[in-house]
């Protein structure tokens, strides 16, 4: 028989779930719609870089706030908040005709993303704390699943309609649903109740390479995946010359290969250790980059991009979890750390990516990406070295 106890843990779950699950709707939206957002605001193509730099924007500025909102009166009422303002900023894009007031609602979709992502993130490892990664892993697998699905729909609407605000207002009534059943939840530490946190070390937090490292993880892999979800519709397209509906499908792929590298991730992060899988991950991502960027045929192109969301698929989730091990009784605040190093990738790539597509074309401007892979790499591989280096100092010890 299930406890009452255990019910409520797995509706907390599910709303949680629900609610990355609208921020990979809210998250490639702009993608998915690109060209008919070019067309309407009567922009280029740097200029609408700046949805995605925006919504990195507001996320970046407030999620630190919000974390520590999460660990003084719970998540409950943070993660609210941020389904709200994910929904605001759906409606507000799809509803204005004025370029910079719409950059305003993409801020405050932002807002939601940092908000849902600190307090979620928070929530999860507070109740599965012996399996932390696994279970975020499987949460962030629900946002990659809203990032497949949304390109999906968006394309076949606009595959028999070029109405494209219909898209904006399907999101918003599902954000305006999660948001209704996350209101009847009970979560832990929530309702005003002061979550009494320990003594914060904050100098170790700013002198700990570590942290450095994570975040230079977070940086660049939100960079290079917020580049892939909003330019490869009309890279698939213009480049490519796929149809509108396939192009929305190949981004489909790739959001299919984080939902799966995710999943896969849930399943072993455990038995093959946080720090193995940040490498593996690193590894396969830039392989995956290079095939689908540089291969002359259609084929390769979008298997790359599938194979390229798998391995990226456990990057996000499992950085957190590895500093949530670290702070276990600042789990808000780290995570809102984290996230806003994240941000300036996800808002400064994008646009760095319009921008070369502006000056060498589209196809130049893609296959830059592989530099950021690069760096990333990089980064992975010195984290796992730095790992096996102590484990050697331990055991000599």
């Amino acid at each position: 028989m299930v406890s009452r106890v255990d019910t409520n843990k797995r509706f907390i779950t599910l709303s949680i779930y629900g609610a990355f699950f609208l921020i990979g709707l809210t998250f490639t939206v702009f993608g998915a719609t690109m060209p008919f957002l070019i067309e309407h605001y009567r922009i280029n193509l740097a200029q609408a870089g700046l949805f995605a730099s925006f919504m990195a924007m507001g996320r970046m500025l407030l999620v630190v706030l919000c974390g520590l909102l999460t660990d003084r009166i719970g998540a409950k009422w943070v993660v609210i908040l941020g389904t709200l303002c994910l929904t605001l900023g759906l409606i507000g894009v799809g509803s204005l005709s004025q370029f910079f007031i719409a950059l305003v609602f993409a801020f405050i979709a932002g807002i939601g993303h940092g908000a849902v992502d600190a307090a979620g993130s928070s929530t999860i490892m507070d109740i599965y704390p012996g399996r932390s990664s696994g279970m975020l892993n499987k949460a962030n697998m629900f946002f990659a699943v809203g990032c497949l699905i949304g390109p999906l729909v968006s394309g076949t609407i606009l595959s028999y309609t070029e109405y494209w605000r219909v898209v904006y207002y399907i999101n918003a009534a599902i954000g305006v649903i999660i948001t209704l059943f996350l209101v009847f939840q009970s979560f832990p530490h929530s309702d005003g109740d002061l979550k009494q946190a320990g003594s914060w070390p904050y100098r170790m937090l700013f002198t700990s390479s570590y942290l450095w490292l994570l975040s230079m993880v977070m940086f660049l892999y939100s960079g290079a995946g917020h580049s892939i979800n909003t330019w490869i519709n009309k890279y698939m397209g213009d480049v490519v010359k796929l149809p509108v509906f396939f192009a929305s499908g190949t981004l489909a792929v790739y959001n299919l290969g984080l939902a799966s590298g995710r999943f896969a991730c849930s399943i072993v992060a455990e038995k093959l250790g946080y720090h193995r899988v940040i490498f593996l991950s690193v590894l396969g991502g830039l392989v995956s980059m290079v095939v689908a960027l540089f291969s002359p045929f259609v084929v390769l192109t979008i298997t790359g991009l599938g194979f390229t969301g798998f391995f990226f698929g456990g990057l996000f989730p499992t950085a957190i979890a590895i500093a949530g091990g670290m702070y276990p009784e600042q789990k808000g605040f780290i995570t809102g750390m984290l996230v806003m190093t994240a941000a300036p990738g996800s808002m400064s790539v994008p646009a760095i990516t319009g921008l070369v597509s502006q000056a060498i074309g589209l196809e130049r401007g893609m296959r830059s990406l592989v530099i950021w892979g690069i760096a990333l790499f990089a980064v992975g591989v010195y984290i796992y070295r730095h790992k096996q280096k102590e484990k050697r100092c331990v055991q000599s010890t």
